[in-house]
């Protein structure tokens, strides 16, 4: 019998064509130049050697040369305020990037806008990330010159890296770094391979179109049926920046995903709902990061009944259709449609033993308390998808423990962070017939969980955490500390999460009085009911 072949979709986004930037002059009169060194981390990331080898290097050269350090502020994002001073105040910057995938993407962002307004710059990268920064040269508007210095700072290899980032902002200009032509867009065929169930296996394994597990082919008559779980057209922009390469992404890409995560065209409207999120600029680093992100999403309404998310027994465990093949096509569309690649646009140093996003409902059935996504100002009708992210992993399940030993855990978790504990109605109902209601727990965790400030401002993170209290973004967290946090003194006792920072829901079956306290911020809830 002859074995069935398969025309199998292309599920990736397009990169857009890029107006190339050519580099700034280089130092003419290095020795009065204004030399600036931007350090793209905080303290202990490694960066102070390669950055006093680099400083040395240019005071041997140019005794006469001012030489400043700079911090970023929030080294997460491009910040074009702050770029514009800094380019104000530099003829030439040496960007020192953080050992990470996002460093190197954020940091090429601002370099070649740096180059773009005439400050000539050199990128210091770690070894280990050279695939990270020819990818951002091959698809970005620059080719930003960069040397490599090693993982595990070694005095003897140092003075030749500093040598030669240094060179690199004085050495002329080639051919090909002068250039101001437009790198045109690469086109995706309609069509990406026709073959066996194997044939396509392997060629979406080997293109790191799939997640390892095997995959539904993706043919047109299959993405046509999935199509016919939402209203909108195939055309339709989900996003026009999916994380992490920034990429546009429409209704058709994500539903060729969603067909080879095997999910049913009634999932579709949550997942284009979880897709269109991953657009937003704060998932740029969060899906790159070596931190191993996982982003828990929690399903509300009735729409989570009609179509099978599980909210009682293993919820959050394996088995059913609907939760993982939801979470799986998540995943394969911030791979395909977002280019995430393990190794180029991504350093996850560990991994993280869940999947990349994880899906859940609440039990509303079951709750004796008001639905989640009524206090964040839906109606309990409506149908809305809650992400968070962080999703490092769970303390619990505080089986013969209570609230003092959440706390207890609570304070363990690394700033900045949020929290989501996950109540079994059993433990709910137990609670409320305390008088401990959603709202009272949550005061009791917040109020709990305390440090010193000096602890506080110990933290690895708190010039990220400064930057944020001093100008939170409107499209990041929207929780943050009291602006008093950067004030008072060290001995005051202060709360470790800022009161909107910890969320609670009801989730699982009552067989236990069990708890899951989930290191995780909420992002935003937003309903479902537009992808229907």
């Amino acid at each position: 019998m002859t074995e069935p072949t398969y025309a199998a979709r292309d599920p990736r986004s397009v990169y857009p064509a890029v107006d190339a930037v050519a580099l700034a002059t280089r130092v003419a009169k290095p020795e009065a130049a204004r030399f600036v060194l931007v350090q793209t981390m905080p303290p202990g990331s490694g960066l102070e050697p390669v950055m006093d080898a680099a400083e040395s290097e240019l005071r041997r050269r140019w005794p006469n040369a001012q030489i400043e350090r700079f911090m970023r502020g929030d080294f997460m994002i491009d910040d074009a305020e702050e770029r514009t001073a800094l380019a104000k105040r530099a003829d030439a910057a040496i960007l020192f990037l953080g050992p990470a995938a996002t460093m190197v993407h954020v940091g090429s962002v601002y370099g070649a806008a740096l180059e773009a307004a005439g400050v000539p710059c050199a990128l210091i990268v770690f070894d280990g990330l050279e695939p990270v920064i020819e990818h951002r040269r091959s698809v970005g508007s620059a080719l930003l010159r960069y040397a490599v210095t090693p993982n595990l700072p070694e005095p003897a290899k140092l003075s030749a890296v500093a040598a030669a980032v240094v060179d690199a902002l004085i050495a002329p200009l080639k051919e090909d770094e002068r250039r101001r032509d437009q790198r045109p867009s690469a086109p995706r065929p309609h069509i990406a391979l026709e073959g066996s169930l194997d044939d396509i296996q392997r060629h979406f394994l080997e293109q790191g179109w799939s997640d390892g597990l095997p995959i539904l082919p993706p043919t047109q008559a299959a993405v046509e049926a999935m199509l016919r779980g939402t209203s909108r057209t195939p055309g339709t922009v989900v996003t026009k920046t999916m994380r992490p390469e920034g990429l546009r992404t429409t209704v058709e890409m994500v539903a060729i995903n969603a067909v080879m995560a095997g999910a049913a065209p009634e999932h579709l409207p949550v997942i284009l709902t979880g897709v269109s999120l991953f657009g937003h600029v704060q998932f740029e680093s969060m899906t790159r990061s070596v931190n191993s992100f996982a982003f828990p999403m929690l399903i509300n309404g009735p729409l989570a009944r009609g179509i099978g998310v599980a909210a009682g027994m293993n919820a959050l465990g394996p088995g059913n259709r609907a939760n993982a093949t939801i979470a799986r096509a998540i995943n394969l569309a911030i791979r395909n449609c977002g280019g995430q690649r393990v190794g180029i646009t991504a350093s996850p140093a560990q991994g993280n033993v869940g999947t990349a996003s994880f899906v859940f409902a609440e039990n509303e059935a079951e709750t004796p308390w008001p639905l989640f996504h009524t206090s964040e100002g839906f109606a309990a009708s409506d149908n809305t998808l809650s992400l968070f992210t962080g999703g490092w992993g769970h303390l619990g399940n505080f089986y013969y423990t209570g609230i003092g030993e959440a706390i207890a855990s609570l304070k363990t978790f690394e700033q900045p962070s949020g929290a989501l504990l996950l109540v079994t109605p059993k433990r709910a109902h137990i609670l409320d017939d305390q008088g401990i209601g959603r709202d009272a727990l949550r005061d009791l965790l917040w109020q709990g969980a305390t440090a010193t400030l000096k602890e506080f401002r110990a933290n690895g993170f708190f010039p990220l955490m400064k930057a944020m209290i001093a100008r939170p973004p409107a499209d990041r967290m929207r929780a943050v500390w009291p602006a008093d946090y950067l004030t008072r003194p060290d001995t005051d006792i202060v709360p470790l999460f800022p009161r909107e920072a910890i969320k609670i829901a009801v989730v699982g079956s009552s067989v236990a009085s069990l708890m899951q306290l989930w290191n995780a911020v909420h992002f935003r809830t937003i309903s479902i009911d537009p992808w229907r």
